[in-house]
């Protein structure tokens, strides 16, 4: 079992019967201030998630698809952003430092 935590209290905002998060489908979920930190979401399916104030750095977001995602305020320092689609995505004033951003849309 998975479970995805907010980075301040704590409280689990979603699990999954999975060892990884790499390639899950989380399309519209509800991830407001998580600790994905480090993460391995290569590929995964993002699109319309809420990720506001989400902890993302030195996560592997490779190839993901974070169409119409909401990143406002998120730490993506260091992410490996390399390829993903970020079409029509929100990053206001999202943390990109140092983050791959190679042949992202």
């Amino acid at each position: 079992m998975l479970e995805i935590k907010h980075r301040k209290t704590h409280v689990v905002l979603a699990q999954f019967d999975a060892e990884s998060l790499e390639g899950r489908k989380m399309a519209g979920s509800r991830l407001r201030g998580a600790d994905l930190s480090g993460a391995n979401l290569t590929g995964a399916d993002l699109v319309n998630c809420d990720l506001r104030d989400a902890d993302l750095h030195d996560a592997h977001l490779n190839g993901a698809r974070l169409n119409g995602a909401y990143l406002d305020g998120a730490n993506l320092v260091h992410a490996d952003l390399s390829g993903a689609d970020l079409t029509d995505a929100s990053l206001i004033h999202a943390e990109l430092q140092d983050a791959l951003l190679n042949k992202a849309n």
